[in-house]
């Protein structure tokens, strides 16, 4: 089996430039009006799509992680599907 993790490592990369690029920002929270609201509001979007890209590559990781974990021959945990589930 080969691990592809390709998507994964870009979606990656993608997260930790977006971390790097909000990291420092400081927002004023006494500031009022439609620029401030706007601010926060797209700080907040920005926010949730690096919590969805982080979702990402932990679901692509856990996947990987499952896909060997299954294929193990020697696996003799009761999760596994044992012999009897052949028949």
């Amino acid at each position: 089996m080969k691990i592809d993790l390709q998507q994964a490592i870009g979606t990656a990369e993608e997260l930790l430039a977006g971390m790097r690029a909000l990291d420092g920002t400081e927002t004023d929270d006494q500031a009022r009006g439609r620029a401030a609201r706007e601010q926060r509001a797209d700080l907040v979007l920005q926010l949730q799509v690096l919590a969805h890209q982080a979702d990402v590559v932990r679901v692509a990781l856990v996947g990987a992680h499952l896909g060997l974990r299954n294929r193990d021959p020697g696996r003799t945990d009761d999760t596994a599907p044992g012999p009897e589930a052949a028949r």
